[in-house]
């Protein structure tokens, strides 16, 4: 077999599933490997002709150059894989055989890889350009992507980075610099990044983070500096949602301002628009002390437009826009869990028809809260109100954790 029949992926080919569990520590080797070197060497170095080849059953490289046995070398390459993962693992044990320590990481899709090592390979500087589909990160098929990378010192420094998801214009540009392993040694940051996310199903971005069992939805769209460590970042930024829900009731899209201290993220600006209401408010997340605080104003909102009023009566319908509100503030990223006594709530109907089955016309509503929330590192609550009124007990919901019966995109996505 010659190396120019494996440098083409197959216009057909579908993803390598996905390991689960993911095994940081399995190893692969001993490898099935094909391929045709050409080298010479003398006492100091040794050249590598060009069209020289190595493959394993997922991954293809070519290369050339010329390496002080290791140290001082200059290696054009190209790489081809139809399993990102099993590229990674391999690189990982290339690393250990000259006493670089790193781990694999959980990623996966197919794609290529066109760059130059220089340096030393236990060091080394590699620059080049990626294009993949179906990259898989956080167990999240995240769709085509391309870019280019700067690796070196366990930073991998992005330019240009594109990725599109499977929702029609779904997509995510990045620039900027993540750690390829945290938290560091050199106790660096961990990201220095720039992120502009667009229509992207907020389906995804939850099951990224474990919130399968968080029932907001929607298309969200961020623009996001973030810098720092990756679990308490600070940065600022501004984030919109659309064609959303909360807790079963829809809004037609909704806006803030965004504001990461490290110590927590303050909600800014929160705006939450439905047919002609609206919602004001500010949210402030700490997640050292675990508590929030929020308040909201909401304005003008029709009954008819509130999709789980009941509509009994004007009592029922207000405390229904009181539940909603609540609730929709929380899709603005607030994570925790409330209880009734730690609220001041005010509401009223701004009108009511005078018949015989006293339908209300519209409702406005003022809240102010404070409360705590109760997490540990692996699982977080959030609320999840009743279907009509404010309760007098509050039902948590589990925050934090995979959905057992898998994800689902809008209607409108595409394979």
């Amino acid at each position: 077999m010659r190396g120019d029949d494996l440098y083409q992926l197959p216009a057909d080919l579908q993803p390598v599933p996905a390991e689960k569990p993911f095994d940081v520590k399995r190893r692969l080797s001993p490898y099935n490997i094909s391929g045709d070197i050409k080298y010479k060497w003398a006492p100091k170095w040794m050249d590598v002709a060009e069209g020289s080849w190595a493959a394993t059953p997922h991954t293809y490289l070519a290369f050339s150059g010329r390496t002080e046995y290791g140290d001082n070398s200059r290696v054009p390459f190209h790489l081809t894989t139809t399993d990102f993962l099993e590229s990674d693992r391999l690189l990982v044990e290339l690393m250990g055989a000259f006493h670089s320590v790193s781990t694999p990481i959980d990623i996966g899709g197919f794609g290529t890889f066109d760059g130059v090592l220089t340096k030393a390979f236990w060091n080394p500087h590699i620059e080049g350009q990626f294009s993949g589909e179906h990259m898989r990160a956080w167990d999240v098929d995240w769709g085509r992507g391309t870019g280019k990378a700067v690796i070196e010192n366990n930073y991998a420094d992005i330019t240009d980075g594109v990725f599109f998801g499977h929702y029609p214009g779904s997509r995510i540009d990045t620039a900027g610099r993540y750690s390829l392993g945290y938290p560091r040694k050199d106790h660096g940051r961990e990201i220095d990044a720039r992120i502009n996310v667009q229509r992207w199903p907020l389906v995804e971005l939850r099951h990224a983070f474990y919130m399968d069992l968080w029932p907001v939805d929607g298309l969200g769209s961020a623009e996001l500096h973030l810098y720092g460590e990756y679990e308490r970042p600070d940065g600022f930024g501004s984030l919109r949602i659309d064609n959303g829900s909360a807790w079963e009731e829809s809004f037609d899209y909704a806006t803030a301002d965004l504001r990461f201290e490290h110590a927590g993220v303050r909600v800014d600006g929160i705006e939450l628009h439905k047919s002609t209401g609206i919602v004001r408010g500010a949210a402030f997340a700490d997640w050292h002390s675990e508590t929030y605080s929020f308040n909201a104003d909401g304005q003008r909102i029709p009954v008819e437009s509130i999709d789980n009023s009941g509509q009994s009566s004007c009592m029922s319908s207000s405390t229904t826009v009181l539940r909603w509100t609540m609730s929709l503030l929380s899709a603005t990223g607030v994570r925790s869990t409330i209880g009734p006594r730690s609220a001041m709530v005010r509401g009223s109907t701004s009108g009511c028809n005078r018949s015989s089955r006293a339908r209300p016309v519209g409702v406005s509503a003022k809240l102010r809260t404070a409360a705590t929330m109760r997490s540990n590192s692996r699982a977080r609550r959030a609320p999840a109100f009743m279907t009509t009124g404010v309760p007098s007990t509050v039902r948590s919901g589990r925050l934090w954790g995979r959905s057992p019966a898998g994800r689902r995109l809008p209607a409108e996505a595409t394979s």
